[in-house]
Parts: C-alpha cells; structure tokens; sequence
C-alpha cells in the first residue's frame, strides 16, 4: 500500500487543530466578535476556517451564525461560489458550475485514482472550479480536488439532490469511498429538512 501512494506521489502533511485562543484571534482579524463556543470549535479546523474565510471575503454582510454547523458551513460556501458565478455570468452558467463540481467529484470516487483528465479547451464551468480553487492542476490534462473532504461532500449534494439512499451510494462508488460521503448525505438531508432523512438513518442502520 505505502509503494502505492509513493508511486502517486503523495506527500504527508503534518496538520494540527489550532488552539482556542488561535481561533478567536483569526476570527477576529475577520471582523467577528463575540462569536459562539460552536463556531470556535467548527474553527479549530484549518479547512473550515479558510472556508468561513472564503465566504467572509466575498460575501461581507454574512451572519457566522448561520454557519455554527459543518454542513451548513459548507453549504454557505457553495451557495456562494453559485451566487457569484450568477452574478458575473448568469444564473445557467452558475448551475452549471456546481453541477460539473458534483459530477466531477462522482468520477473520482467511482474511480481508482484521486486525480481525473481534463480535456483541452477547459469549459467555462471547469475553468471557474479551477478560478475557485475547487480544482487544482496536477500535471498535463490532470486535475484533482484541492480538498478530498469538499470533493466528498459535492458527491453527497449529488446524492442528495437526485434522493439517494445508502444503497444506491455503495452501488455508485462501492463500500471503501462511500463513508465519507454517507456522513456528509445525512447531515445534507438534515440540514435541508428533508422527508427523506428518517428512511436514509433507518437503512443505514438496518444495513
């Protein structure tokens, strides 16, 4: 297995959650005072707190308590890259980026290989992803997700959007690479307060 993922050429990254006193003074720098214990602790992650970044950034005005919840942080963060790929190009083209990201991240779960090929020209849906850092340019025509976790819950929007239940998940993209994605789609039916989320955790726990 280590031959495999040198033969990838992965490189270990050493990441450590930073510490409270860290987080507040970050947020601070944001422009956010008197923030919740939740979000200092959703914050503590680096991921999560470049992503409330992201958002901060484009979208000033927006309320962090909206984001106190993982999945309703990255929610936001999507519903923002969509709101601004509206504005500047229409809202078909903006549906048309975040539908390209969902199908890309499919493909590579359904895949063997972390990376995908990208054909030249790049079309203006994947050359926003790369824009947004969605994407990341590897070598040649191949391109991977910046962040493995984004890619694992664009795949469970997917999932979401088109009802899936666990066993249509597993059937997609097989038993190792359908945790993660399991986790997210449950959370994205709760947050969505969808009908379905009862029938999803009662399959998943009958198997």
């Amino acid at each position: 297995m280590l031959e495999e993922l040198q033969r990838e050429d992965f490189v270990e990254i050493k990441c450590r959650e930073l510490d409270e006193t860290e987080v507040k003074e970050e947020l601070q720098r944001l422009g956010f005072s008197n923030v919740s214990d939740r979000l200092i602790l959703l914050c503590k992650n680096l991921l999560n707190l470049e992503i409330l970044s992201t958002i901060k950034i484009e979208d000033p005005s927006f309320n962090p308590t909206d984001v106190e919840e993982e999945v309703a942080l990255w929610e936001k963060y999507l519903d923002t890259i969509q709101k601004l790929e509206s504005d500047r190009a229409g809202f078909d083209a903006a549906e048309q980026t975040i539908n390209e990201a969902m199908k890309l991240a499919g493909n590579v779960l359904a895949s063997d290989r972390q990376s995908f090929v990208l054909e030249k020209p790049l079309s203006t849906a994947q050359r926003s992803l790369v824009s947004w850092g969605v994407i990341v340019h590897e070598n040649g025509l191949r391109y991977r997700f910046k962040h493995e976790k984004l890619q694992d819950h664009l795949f469970a929007r997917y999932c979401a959007d088109y009802e899936y239940m666990p066993l249509d998940v597993l059937n997609a993209v097989g038993p190792v690479r359908s945790r993660n994605a399991l986790v997210w789609l449950g959370e994205i039916y709760r947050h969505r307060n969808s009908p379905l989320h009862i029938q999803f955790l009662e399959r998943m726990l009958n198997g």
